[in-house]
């Protein structure tokens, strides 16, 4: 708590040249660390199913590979006073099938993040269907702890979010870098809601997304997206292990 107010004081203090009536697009750029691939490795020296070696050795090469088509990937995001929207940017052509399975392996997907004050919305396409998932906002825990990213001075913050894949559920911590030299409670993705904007966002051991530049544009309305079954994030992902399980059978 008393961070939390340290940083309040910050912000009421600062000299902000952000100005209130107009909309700002920020672009963040995905700053990925190689997987280790020691454990495929292992597995693959560890059978001795030639097709299976074969198979194993061309995965990895693969994946190794496609790690450069990521340097290409940046993010763009549009916010105002009112709200803010969050998309990938287009990918390179080239790019497209290097990169898909490493894309699907980190959860780099093609999707709107829509944010205001009432809700956070996921537009995204999924299973041939359009869906608009409710997601729920975040509590983060700020701490007294800050650096200088960039041209800016950030405070570090953290959040718990659930997680659920084939094998388990677990919790994952996710860190943020916001700066409220820039007082917009936006974020990449879903993670908003701090006293200021998010210029590094670490949601995984591989992944992270950082902000490189703002612009500034002449005022307009962000739309909540409409296109898509409204569905919570709960039911979500009970649709999304049913169909893994229909999958497998």
């Amino acid at each position: 708590m008393k961070a939390y107010l340290q940083v309040l004081l910050f912000i009421i203090l600062i000299n902000n040249s952000f100005s209130q009536k107009n909309n700002f697009i920020a672009e963040y750029k995905l700053i990925y660390k190689p997987i280790k691939f020691d454990s495929l490795t292992k597995k693959k020296s560890n059978n001795e199913n030639v097709e299976f070696q074969k198979y194993f050795k061309s995965l990895i090469y693969n994946l190794k590979n496609a790690g450069n088509s990521l340097e290409n990937i940046s993010y763009k995001l549009e916010f105002n006073k009112q709200a803010s929207s969050f998309t990938i940017n287009p990918i390179l052509e080239s790019d497209i099938s290097r990169g898909k399975l490493l894309r699907t392996m980190l959860g780099i997907k093609d999707e709107t993040y829509f944010t205001n004050d009432e809700s956070i919305i996921n537009n995204k396409n999924s299973y041939g269907e359009d869906f608009l998932v409710d997601m729920p906002k975040l509590k983060w825990k700020i701490f007294n702890k800050k650096k200088k990213i960039g041209n800016y001075w950030c405070y570090k913050a953290t959040t718990i979010v659930y997680r659920e894949n084939s094998k388990k559920k677990f919790n994952k911590t996710v860190t943020a870098w916001f700066t409220p030299e820039i007082s917009y409670n936006y974020g990449t993705k879903n993670y908003s809601g701090l006293p200021g904007l998010i210029v590094l966002l670490k949601e995984n051991d591989n992944i992270s997304l950082q902000l490189v530049k703002i612009q500034e544009k002449r005022y307009s309305i962000l739309s909540k997206p409409k296109k898509g079954k409204k569905i919570s994030e709960k039911e979500f992902k009970a649709l999304s292990k049913k169909m893994y399980e229909n999958r497998k059978n």
